[in-house]
């Protein structure tokens, strides 16, 4: 990345985890807008009259995720751990609203375990 352009990540046969690995800490630099600190993972250049609508009405840390959920699954697994739990931004038809599953660690271990059950062959 070179005087600040933003580095974007194709996804393709051949696509290593050093490629991963080099775009994700392409984008360890978040928005800041107000009270709103942004961390844009997706490829797509961010709408910033809509994002700044919503630092005006939100405060606190959010992702902007990959675009490819499953490049977007092992990103997560790299980074570290509290990007899992920050509210997920997702863009639609000019507006950014962000979506946020809570549950504490105990309600997760159930989960995974009752998950794991029911995949068990």
């Amino acid at each position: 990345m070179e005087n600040g352009e933003r580095k974007s990540l194709f996804v393709r046969p051949g696509t290593t985890i050093e490629d991963v690995v080099e775009f994700l800490i392409s984008r360890k630099e978040p928005i800041e807008l107000g009270d709103c600190r942004i961390w844009d993972f997706n490829n797509h250049d961010p709408d910033e009259e809509a994002l700044n609508e919503f630092a005006r009405m939100h405060s606190g840390e959010f992702v902007i995720p990959f675009g490819m959920s499953y490049t977007w699954a092992i990103m997560l697994e790299i980074l570290p751990e509290r990007f899992r739990r920050l509210p997920a931004l997702h863009y639609r038809k000019g507006v950014y609203y962000f979506v946020k599953l809570e549950a504490g660690e105990e309600e997760l271990s159930r989960a995974r375990e009752e998950v794991e059950r029911a995949f068990t062959l």
